[in-house]
């Protein structure tokens, strides 16, 4: 499932042309049929988002649920992170069930990078704080 997406710096030209390609590919494709989402429909997504996000949020699990991935909501107040679970700990629980890649949005910066060093899942930066947000890097480049 590719690599990490933790900050834009960590791309090389080529690889953002590709992403940027192989959007407008999905865009031109889903409007004139379905996609077919059978190739997907046994991979597993987890969306952690630990501050409030309305756009985003809707933004990736409209886009996984389209390519029939299976999408897992964490929501912070009904996880062990309440309880005071570390990040890591509770991402290394989803990788040992399965899943391929986390969606993380949160207010503290400069902990993706650490966390990416030490997990086998992919970690898509959703928001890091005010230091870095790949994802909409891509999406103002669109």
């Amino acid at each position: 499932m590719g690599k990490h997406l933790i900050r834009i710096n960590d791309l090389e030209k080529q690889e953002i042309e590709g992403l940027l390609k192989r959007a407008r590919f999905f865009q031109k494709y889903s409007e004139q049929q379905p996609l077919d989402s059978g190739k997907f429909q046994h991979r597993f997504v987890a969306n952690l988002f630990l501050e409030p996000s309305t756009r985003t949020r809707f933004s990736f699990e409209v886009a996984e649920k389209r390519l029939g991935v299976q999408v897992l909501n964490l929501q912070f107040s009904m996880s062990s992170l309440q309880k005071g679970e570390t990040l890591y700990d509770t991402l290394k629980t989803l990788e040992s069930q399965g899943v391929e890649a986390v969606v993380i949005r949160l207010t503290e910066e400069g902990i993706l990078q650490p966390l990416s060093e030490k997990l086998s899942l992919k970690i898509i930066n959703a928001g890091e704080g005010k230091r870095e947000h790949p994802t909409q890097a891509l999406l103002d480049l669109y």
